[in-house]
C-alpha cells in the first residue's frame, strides 16, 4: 500500500482523529495501545475495500503473515489487531451470515468423522459462527492453526438454514416442513434447535442431503459422498 492510495478525504480523516485525541488540551491522554488500535483500524479498512468482493475479502492479501510481514510485527499480533478492531470499531453494514455463505462452498465432508470441514481464515467470521453453534449447544472443534472449522452435520444444517434465513424469513419454515416429513421423531421438533432434533432423530446424512439439498445446495457434499 502506497500513500498515494489514500484519498485527501481520507487523509483528513486520518489527521483529524488524532487532532481531537492530542491537541484538544489531552495531550498523552491516548494510550499507546488505542494509538496502535487506531492506525491499524485506518490500514485495514482500506486493504478491506481494496480487496473485497461484496462481504468476502481476499485473505490471500490480507493473511496475517503478509500483514505481519508489512507492518514488521508478529502474525500472532495481527490476529489479536483483526479481533479488537472488529470489536471497537464495528461496521454496521457487516453481516457474518453473507460472509460465510460466500466461503461455505469450499467446505469438504468427512464420512468418516461425520463432520463438515472448512478453512476460516477470517477470525472474526470464526468468532460469528462459534457463537451461533455454541448458543445451539455444540461446541465446535477448532484445529491448532485456530482457522479449522469442524461441524458435525445437524449443526452444520442449522447453521445454514441461519445463513439462508437471513433473505427470507419462510425459509426456515419450508425446511422445518420437509424435515419433519423425514421422521416421526422430527414432528416434535424444536424450530430453535434443528440441528439438535436432527442429532437426536439420528436422520441418515446422506436422506438429509438428497432432500434438502434443493433448498441448500452446499449440501450436495452430502450427497456425493455416498456415490
Amino acid at each position: 500500500m502506497k500513500l498515494s492510495d489514500f484519498s485527501q478525504t481520507e487523509k483528513d480523516e486520518f489527521f483529524q482523529f488524532f487532532y481531537d485525541k492530542f491537541y484538544q488540551k489531552n495531550f498523552g491522554s491516548l494510550s499507546k495501545s488505542d494509538v496502535e488500535l487506531y492506525v491499524f483500524h485506518f490500514f485495514i479498512k482500506k486493504l478491506r475495500a481494496q480487496h473485497s468482493d461484496g462481504y468476502a475479502v481476499n485473505e490471500i492479501n490480507l493473511s496475517d503473515f503478509k500483514l505481519a510481514c508489512q507492518l514488521g510485527i508478529t502474525p500472532q499480533k495481527i490476529r489479536g489487531l483483526k479481533l479488537k478492531e472488529r470489536l471497537v470499531y464495528p461496521n454496521s453494514e457487516y453481516d457474518w451470515r453473507k460472509q460465510f455463505l460466500q466461503i461455505s462452498d469450499e467446505a469438504k465432508y468427512d464420512p468418516d468423522k461425520k463432520r463438515v470441514i472448512m478453512n476460516v481464515s477470517d477470525n472474526w467470521l470464526f468468532a460469528n459462527i462459534q457463537d451461533f453453534l455454541e448458543d445451539k449447544g455444540e461446541p465446535i472443534e477448532i484445529q491448532l492453526n485456530g482457522k479449522i472449522l469442524q461441524i458435525p452435520v445437524p449443526y452444520y444444517v442449522d447453521l445454514m438454514v441461519e445463513v439462508y434465513s437471513g433473505d427470507n424469513k419462510d425459509f426456515k419454515t419450508d425446511v422445518v416442513r420437509k424435515l419433519k416429513s423425514l421422521s416421526p421423531e422430527m414432528k416434535k421438533m424444536d424450530k430453535k434447535k434443528i440441528g439438535l432434533s436432527i442429532k437426536n432423530a439420528a436422520i441418515d446424512i446422506t436422506t438429509l442431503g438428497v432432500n434438502l439439498v434443493t433448498m441448500i445446495p452446499q449440501l450436495s457434499i452430502l450427497v456425493n459422498s455416498a456415490t
